[in-house]
């Protein structure tokens, strides 16, 4: 398994907008393009940032969800520009795990019933 983790650094006073864009339509759609979302949401170290963490299976199905989301007609006329909106940078960084350890961070990233 592999773990993919953004973190982007969001526009001035942007990100509780950013935050529900993300929350409301673009996670539900990454979802319909075989992204497992692990977790995501605003950083608590300032009030700028934010984090997305997916898991993929291996490095080809990765690259294939990246790029059948990312390249969709979809994200290209309803969402690249008003995302790329919102942000001021971001970085990735893809690291390998367990599925323990996926399933363990799935788990303690679900808010209480």
């Amino acid at each position: 398994m592999l773990l993919d983790v953004r973190l982007y650094q969001i526009k001035s006073g942007k990100r509780q907008e950013f935050d529900a864009l993300v929350r409301e339509e673009t996670i539900p759609l990454a979802r319909r393009y075989g992204h497992a979302v692990v977790d995501f949401g605003p950083s608590i170290h300032d009030e700028d940032s934010y984090y997305l963490i997916r898991a993929f299976t291996t490095d080809e199905e990765r690259r294939r969800a990246l790029e059948g989301l990312y390249g969709s007609e979809e994200w290209l006329r309803d969402y690249d520009q008003r995302v790329m909106s919102f942000i001021e940078s971001y970085q990735t960084v893809v690291f390998p795990t367990s599925p323990e350890a996926v399933r363990l961070l799935i788990e303690a990233s679900r808010e209480p019933e």
